[in-house]
């Protein structure tokens, strides 16, 4: 028999004598409790019946004292409450008293309202005879019945006594009961649990000799003893790890030299890898996105009718200085002072479209303005702020545009008064994998998260990009650009403008 065998055949024989000795016990308290109740019961039952029997006596003399109304109705239900108490009279008297006393009792109740409604009835009708023949009787029963509830109370306590005195003997011998059991059970647990320690350990001993042995390279020793138990198993599964001990040594040093045939390849990895992110880079290129395209010519137009030629020429040279710039190779790299002037003819268009809806202020601090940076990179952060930040406010907003200088490089933040992002939001835009969860630019199609990869690709640096933003509030975008290049954009065009 197997070791979780044995302990569940001792479990169950433990539990099954624990259940035998509780049950015996509940049983035994239950009965006392029931008899307990049974008595209480008599006893309520009995001094109603003595209350209500006082009470109507009480307002029968009243009412033929003053023959009122009043004084009748107490009287009635006194005799109502009577009667209920002489229905549960019935349903709680035991069978093994006096059967014939308490038939007379049971009788006399309903005698002693059957004279009290005679004797109303005869006063009523001014028949004095019967009447005090009446009244006489039912003061009789009223005595007969107020003595024979006090005896039948007095055997109530008789048998109460005797079954308290029974009840304190039972419970010594459940309590002696209990504790030989608890005693026997906890004896017979130890020494069961003694003997199968000892049957475990004898096997295990066996097994940390022999691994001692083999961790200190001798792989000579003799197989454990297999059990028919857990623990044989066990040494049965050691012994044949001793026997493959040698086979896995071999196959580790094949393992080793296969590594560093591996490791001999890293450097095609390399290549392998850079060439991945080249291809990344071009798969994130952007198109032309015509919404931008054609609010920027609305408005145009709008302005033309309203205004005439003069401003209408000077938006349309921006627009296509705009246009110019954006369709520039994705790859290139321009410098900080390109972006920011370019930005800043995108803000005067966007301007022209909102009116004085938004305002935008430029603050340039940085002295690295040859700095270099992929094209394209600062017009989506400001994209997002027209678009997805200012455009939904009826009101309007403002923004800030800042170029300062850091330690390592500068430091150009967009920031907008505008709706801003739930934290949900924002968080989904921070540790997004793609592109597609982050706001597009309408012109350039480009992404917050695009931005981040390009960034990541030209300097190989994590956490150019930190974003704020509070619902309500608006939203800060930073980003920080080092002073040296690292990674695979370079300034060469492989493809014409035309070709995007």
């Amino acid at each position: 028999m197997r070791i979780h065998q044995k302990f569940m055949v001792f479990f169950v024989v433990i539990l099954c004598a624990m259940g035998a000795i509780s049950w015996y016990l509940y049983s035994s308290g239950k009965t006392t409790s029931e008899q307990y109740d049974d008595i209480l019961d008599r006893f309520l039952v009995l001094n109603e019946i003595s209350q209500h029997t006082s009470e109507a006596a009480r307002h029968f003399e009243q009412y033929l004292l003053l023959q009122s109304e009043p004084q009748l109705d107490a009287l009635r239900e006194s005799q109502e409450a009577l009667e209920q108490s002489r229905t549960l009279f019935t349903e709680i008297m035991p069978a093994e008293h006096d059967v014939s006393l308490y038939k007379n009792y049971y009788h006399m109740l309903a005698y002693f309202n059957h004279e009290m409604n005679a004797a109303v009835i005869t006063q009523r009708s001014q028949e004095t005879g019967m009447h005090l023949i009446h009244r006489d009787e039912a003061e009789k029963v009223a005595s007969w019945l107020n003595d024979t509830t006090l005896q039948l109370i007095n055997a109530e306590l008789r048998d109460y006594h005797d079954m308290h005195a029974a009840a304190l003997e039972a419970r010594e011998s459940q309590l002696t009961l209990a504790l030989n059991g608890a005693g026997l059970l906890f004896l017979t647990s130890i020494i069961f649990t003694y003997i199968m320690s000892k049957r475990i350990l004898r096997p295990v001993r066996k097994l940390i000799h022999q691994s001692s042995e083999i961790s200190a390279g001798n792989f000579t020793v003799e197989d454990v003893p297999v059990t028919t138990d857990e623990v044989g198993v066990l040494s049965a599964t050691f012994n044949q790890m001793k026997h493959n001990l040698q086979q896995l040594i071999g196959e580790m040093r094949e393992r080793a030299r296969l590594e560093r045939v591996v490791k001999d390849n890293e450097i095609e990895q390399a290549q392998t890898l850079r060439l991945l992110k080249e291809m990344e880079l071009k798969s994130l290129q952007n198109q032309m996105n015509p919404h931008f395209l054609f609010n920027t010519l609305n408005t145009t137009a709008k302005m033309a009718y309203v205004e005439g030629a003069g401003a209408t020429s000077q938006l349309i040279v921006a627009i296509s200085k705009l246009l110019r710039y954006n369709l520039k190779p994705i790859e290139s790299k321009v410098t900080l002072a390109e972006e920011l002037n370019h930005i800043q003819k995108y803000a005067d268009i966007q301007r022209a479209r909102f009116g004085e809806r938004v305002s935008v202020e430029v603050d340039i601090r940085t002295s690295h303005l040859d700095l270099r940076l992929p094209v394209l990179t600062l017009q989506p952060l400001i994209e997002n702020a027209f678009i997805h930040g200012l455009d939904p406010l009826e009101e309007g907003g403002s923004i800030y545009i800042t170029a300062e200088d850091t330690v390592r490089g500068a430091a150009v933040t967009v920031r907008d008064t505008g709706v801003g992002m739930s934290a949900e939001a924002l968080e989904r835009v921070v540790y997004s994998g793609s592109g597609s969860t982050a706001p597009n630019g309408h012109l350039t199609g480009i992404g917050l998260v695009n931005v981040q990869k390009r960034l990541q690709l030209l300097f190989d640096e994590p956490d150019l990009v930190v974003i704020q933003s509070e619902e309500g509030k608006g939203t800060a975008i930073t980003l920080h650009l080092p002073l040296e290049t690292k990674g695979v954009i370079t300034d060469e065009a492989p493809h014409a403008a035309g070709g995007r």
